[in-house]
């Protein structure tokens, strides 16, 4: 969704939400290890802020993206 909005003709911001709630770890997980370059991730080094969500989540808009 991210390659159609940006070579597509809207301007601004667009919703490109999977609906799917995943941690913000997983998923700099799963770009890390898309580039191969998962040893650059260094989770744990300051504490958890306890304010934090547990979790991202958006809710898809498929009319957004022509």
């Amino acid at each position: 969704m991210i390659s159609t909005v940006a070579l597509g003709k809207k301007q601004g911001p667009v919703n490109i939400c999977s609906g799917n709630p995943i941690t913000v770890r997983k998923f700099a997980e799963q770009i890390s290890c898309e580039y191969g370059r998962i040893e650059l991730l260094n989770f744990g080094v300051r504490p958890e802020n306890a304010v934090d969500p547990p979790f991202i989540l958006g809710i898809p808009n498929h009319d957004i993206i022509d």
